[in-house]
């Protein structure tokens, strides 16, 4: 047996006791003395969106470095709020409230101690509650902050028209259309399945709903700013149904203003908060998003000191004008797309004013736009869907180079592939951000709609996975809970479509393409299968995982959500 080698001295006696000391006074002192976090919460930090949401922070430190908890103790009398980890919050006015405006509260402990437990503290002598004090937050409503009344109105209009009887005819003939096309679709991955049939129904009525909402605002002579492929919702007792379709992105606010290439507009803008991770204006000749003639990208906008910024849009040739998008004599719209990597940030607050043209034509009437909306479902459900639902070249669960793809954002790569996924099994996909400054991995059905991303983790963006130490994301894309922090859930699906998206190409132009890989494994040989580095969680920080994925949610879609 190799002898072991002694240590060069033995600590004498009085060391031993003197480090035991030590340790035991810094015990001692933690237990007893601990100071409480400091709340430095100032209200005129806070930030308000157009449709009644305040942001704020309450900048709160901990001396000794402890973690800081926060516990909701009192509730606001006039909404409801939201508590994140990092100490931020979002508060959501009623309706009422929204309207009326007016001043409103909440109470907090803020503390360093896990769920804020009792405990002794005997700084509380000369400190009241020192571990986590109660601080009251005051947030303040500017009256008729409630959204925009004409979202309310054409959201309102589009349900009518939805429910028309030549727009549900529309549906009946689309059915055995779409189910025959992804009946050949999904032949690799052993035909469709009950599940997938079952969800046939419910995409038709998003599909719907998604028509309908795009001719209720096509009048360049009065432009509105319409926000649509939302999830369902409700605006006091009206339910409004989701409008998702054509591989919705759960990271972006998609929003509209109608355009001629007679007429001139200016766009007001103003950020709120964080800027999102990108941000795209693009003219487009069409109303299905195919053809864009212009675009005006997150790093091309000039914006002023205090986060507005204004577009002009008309006819007239750039020639290098600041902020300016050009119409063709075939624009009909200006897309908007904020994608949000944090989905607690706000998207960007956006007005439209027509500052000329020729005089204004009559509004088209109800049965005008039904007309509009069945011809729209016609040329969208059959030609364009039927793109869509055309077979992928590539195999099977295997994504592909990364390539721009008709229809898509031109700053936008992607590669998309169909999954089948059995219980036990997993797809682990690696993804390199190259020269993109965002990516994201949604799941979405057979018939091209993101599952409920609220409830379920079926996405994952570049700024909510956790990047391994050389830099990629490793995601685990499964049915089954692999017990992975980056695993995207296909929410019950076990067949579908992964669409990855990178964005803001040239973000880091030194670092070469992105990169994407896939291959299947059993979920039980994941730990031999993935990085060494990759993150676990218990059943319990899934939970909690979850929990910030609902609350980010409700923070971000407060205004759609309230009943």
């Amino acid at each position: 047996m190799k002898p072991v080698n002694p240590p060069a001295r033995l600590p004498g006696p009085d060391e031993a006791l003197a480090a035991a000391a030590q340790l035991l006074r810094r015990h001692i002192s933690a237990a007893l003395f601990n100071a409480a976090p400091t709340v430095d919460y100032d209200p005129a930090q806070n930030t308000a969106s157009q449709y009644g949401v305040i942001n704020g922070d309450l900048n709160a430190a901990d001396r000794e470095g402890d973690r800081i908890s926060y516990v909701l103790t009192a509730a606001p009398a006039h909404g409801s709020v939201v508590l994140r980890s990092d100490g931020t919050f979002a508060y959501v006015p009623t309706d009422a409230f929204a309207v009326s405006g007016g001043t409103d509260t909440f109470t907090v402990r803020v503390g360093d101690h896990t769920g804020n437990p009792p405990h002794i503290n005997l700084a509380g002598v000369l400190h009241a509650d020192p571990s986590g004090g109660q601080t009251t937050v005051t947030v303040t409503v500017a009256p008729g902050s409630t959204a925009p009344p004409e979202q309310l109105q054409l959201e309102a209009l589009a349900a009518q028209i939805a429910h028309a009887p030549r727009l549900q005819w529309m549906k009946n003939v689309l059915r055995p259309w779409w189910f025959a096309l992804a009946a050949v679709k999904y032949l690799p991955a052993g035909g469709l399945d009950s599940t997938t049939v079952a969800r046939l129904n419910q995409a038709l009525d998003e599909f719907t709903f998604g028509v309908a909402m795009r001719v209720v605002n096509t009048d360049a002579d009065r432009p509105q700013v319409l926000t649509y492929e939302i999830p369902p919702h409700t605006w006091g007792p009206l339910a409004i149904p989701g409008g998702r379709w054509a591989y919705d992105n759960p990271d972006s606010v998609y929003r509209t203003i109608p355009v001629d290439a007679a007429s001139s507009y200016v766009i007001t803008g103003r950020f709120v908060g964080n800027p999102p991770a990108d941000l795209n204006f693009s003219v487009y000749t069409d109303a299905n998003v195919t053809n864009s003639v212009d675009n005006i990208g997150l790093h091309d906008l000039v914006v002023n000191p205090d986060g507005t910024f204004t577009i002009t849009v008309n006819s007239a040739a750039d020639d290098g004008a600041i902020n300016h998008l050009r119409l063709t004599p075939d624009a009909r719209q200006v897309f908007i797309r904020d994608t949000l990597g944090q989905w607690t940030d706000s998207p960007v607050e956006l007005s439209v004013v027509r500052v000329d043209g020729p005089t204004a034509g009559a509004p088209r009437i109800y049965d005008q736009l039904v007309g509009d909306a069945v011809s729209l479902a016609t040329t969208s459900g059959f030609a364009l869907y039927g793109l869509m639902l055309l077979p992928f070249v590539q195999p099977v669960n295997a994504l592909g180079k990364p390539t721009h793809t008709f229809g898509t954002l031109s700053t936008q790569r992607q590669s998309s592939t169909l999954f089948h996924l059995d219980d036990d099994q997993a797809m682990i996909v690696t993804v390199t951000l190259g020269d993109a400054g965002y990516f994201t991995t949604p799941i979405t059905d057979a018939w091209t709609i993101t599952p409920d991303y609220r409830d379920h983790q079926s996405s994952l963006n570049s700024s909510q996975a956790i990047q391994n130490p050389d830099g990629s994301y490793t995601l685990v894309i499964a049915k089954t809970d692999p017990g992975v922090a980056n695993w995207v859930d296909t929410a019950g699906l076990s067949q579908g479509s992964l669409f990855v998206r990178w964005q803001l190409p040239g973000a880091n132009p030194d670092a070469g393409p992105p990169t994407v890989t896939s291959r299947v494994v059993r979920i039980q040989d994941l730990p031999a299968a993935l990085p060494p580095t990759t993150v676990y969680v218990t059943p319990e920080q899934r939970a909690q995982q979850l929990t910030e994925r609902r609350q980010a949610y409700d923070s971000r879609f407060a205004r759609f959500l309230a009943g």
